[in-house]
């Protein structure tokens, strides 16, 4: 006799963008399945996606739709557990609100931490918002982090379950991409969401002061981060003439997405805050050597000069002395993308991360 899989209620962001959480969510989705009756929950957007996290009328509006359709999912599927993701700013009270639902209607509560910017967001935060953000954690049956780092973070403040889980990208992507030979390369490339928090600006900066100095083109991929950063991006292109070196090719996905990251091999992400950025382990993953700054989780995975080189948040002069570096410098740059792979297979690969998930999910329903 079979026995009934356990089902999920999983929250993902966008059924058409794939963002990161929708890349994390899709390769659990992918790797459990056979152990689990998964239900996607998507927090499709069609408007207000540059002001998602802000408290506005646009976002009251998707909370009332993704309420009604989160209780909907509830009633109907009966889940064992709900897994949702934990995000900065006003995302952080409607999360926590869902999982306290979920938990009325007898679901276990599972959170999954996210946000590159979240400890200073945290720390920010104060009174009786603090207080609720605190009480609903500590409700949890697990709260799940990307990192070290943000287990020993959360763990001043609350008392739950606290578990690791590092983020698996796409099957996809790393079968195409975990060949890739850099050696012939030169391309720098871009992987975010194009705004300030991401290092963009100083990107542009960079490879304004490079111009006379060296040959190179920039690949910039992603959607906006903030309202009209894109034509902030390329009216800085414009005033600096930098048409010949900057290519902004917006968001790629699937095929395309794979192509770019075969035809560059440098890796250009000076973030200013992150938690585990998904993007880098795709770069490891493709051999690509890696550029960015020591924030959230990567001084655990990555050593500086030895799989990646490590940059101070928005010190331009820095970034250009790194890409002067590894362009001339061919030996290194096809050493560091390697070192960069073999974090990876040793420290991120899917099966591992998939395993720790499904314990999770297992102790969590061990105690039902």
């Amino acid at each position: 006799m079979k026995h009934k899989k356990p089902s999920i209620l999983i929250c993902s962001v966008d059924k058409i963008d794939e963002g990161a959480i929708q890349t994390i969510t899709k390769a659990f989705i992918e790797g459990l399945q056979s152990h689990y009756n998964f239900i996607p929950f998507y927090i499709n957007r069609r408007y207000g996606k540059t002001t998602k996290s802000n408290f506005n009328l646009i976002n009251i509006y998707y909370f009332f739709k993704h309420l009604t359709l989160w209780i909907y999912k509830l009633i109907i599927y009966k889940p064992d557990i709900a897994h949702y993701p934990i995000t900065s700013y006003w995302n952080l009270e409607k999360s926590l609100l869902f999982l306290k639902i979920a938990g009325v209607f007898g679901a276990k509560k599972v959170g999954h931490l996210h946000g590159g910017s979240f400890d200073k967001f945290w720390s920010k935060i104060l009174g009786k918002r603090k207080k609720f953000a605190l009480k609903c954690l500590n409700s949890l049956d697990c709260l799940i982090v990307l990192s070290k780092y943000w287990e020993s973070f959360m763990k001043e403040d609350i008392n739950i379950n606290i578990c690791v889980v590092y983020n698996p990208i796409d099957k996809y992507f790393e079968e195409e991409t975990i060949s890739n030979d850099i050696e012939n390369k030169k391309n720098l490339l871009f992987v975010g969401s194009v705004g300030r928090r991401k290092g963009i600006y100083d990107i542009v900066e960079c490879a304004n002061r490079l111009k006379r100095k060296i040959d190179f083109k920039i690949n910039i991929v992603g959607s906006e981060e903030e309202p009209n950063s894109m034509i902030k991006v390329n009216n800085l292109i414009d005033r600096y003439n930098l048409q010949k070196y900057i290519k902004v090719l917006g968001p790629l996905y699937g095929q395309k997405k794979v192509n770019i990251f075969k035809e560059c091999a440098i890796f250009l992400f000076p973030s200013y805050n992150e938690n585990f950025p998904l993007v880098i382990i795709e770069a490891a993953v493709a051999g690509l050597a890696i550029i960015t700054t020591p924030v959230g989780a990567l001084p655990e995975f990555f050593e500086h000069n030895k799989s990646v080189i490590f940059v101070e948040p928005g010190n331009v002069e820095q970034i250009a002395e790194a890409i002067i570096e590894l362009i001339n410098d061919d030996e290194k740059r096809i050493l560091l993308g390697k070192a960069a792979r073999e974090v990876f297979i040793k420290k991120l690969v899917k099966k591992r991360i998939l395993e720790s998930l499904d314990n999770i999910y297992q102790s969590v329903l061990r105690n039902i």
